[in-house]
């Protein structure tokens, strides 16, 4: 199974309903399970991400962090991502200390402040196998 979890941490009460991304990623691969969560969201739903990471076979992480947004709800699911065995791509806008170190650690897996268009370009060589294997 292959999985796309969309977190956007704001400090904003606004966020926008549809995620461009997530329709892309809907419409380019067949089957596609995805998970959007915000600033407001609870522990339980951070801790169905982490179901979603167990679950799935590639798993792709999208944070987009503005300001000095906390990323404390993150942490539990960036040590799973970290420790878990499945394929993993995390892709970060923004900026956060924390989540930095600990995403570091995934080296060639994570990256941070690329356009749109190169988000879109290594989910898909990540889902379609091209390029280096990330493990």
């Amino acid at each position: 199974m292959k999985g796309l979890i969309y977190i956007e941490l704001t400090e904003s009460l606004t966020s926008a309903y549809e995620k461009e991304l997530i329709l892309w990623a809907k419409a380019r691969f067949e089957g596609i399970t995805t998970f959007d969560l915000d600033s407001r969201s609870d522990s339980f739903m951070f801790n169905y991400a982490a179901d979603l990471v167990e679950q799935s076979d590639k798993i792709v992480l999208y944070i987009s962090i503005d300001g000095a947004a906390s990323a404390a709800q993150v942490t539990r699911l960036a040590e799973k991502l970290i420790t878990h065995k499945t394929k993993r791509l995390v892709l970060m806008q923004g900026d956060n200390a924390l989540l930095n170190r600990l995403f570091s650690l995934l080296k060639e897996s994570y990256y941070k402040g690329l356009t749109p268009e190169e988000e879109k370009k290594r989910i898909e060589e990540f889902f379609e196998d091209k390029g280096k294997l990330l493990s």
